[in-house]
């Protein structure tokens, strides 16, 4: 029960599309999860891209943030 009270995420969405609309929606989603849930969100991040690449910010934003 207490590991579930030190519980935080990190927010991230990636999609191939160069239309915002899927990745704001994705995004849109995993707030409102971690909210139903009483997560606190502890950063964000996206990437529009195939996933054929690592060079990804987002993704680098996020796994930057984990290692802390």
């Amino acid at each position: 029960m207490k590991e579930e009270q030190n519980r935080r995420v990190w927010a991230y969405a990636r999609d191939p599309d160069v239309h915002s609309s899927v990745v704001i929606g994705q995004m849109s989603r995993l707030l409102g999860e971690a909210e139903q849930r009483s997560i606190p969100i502890v950063g964000m991040s996206q990437d529009r891209s195939d996933g054929r690449t690592l060079d990804r910010q987002g993704l680098k934003d996020a796994l930057r943030a984990i290692r802390i």
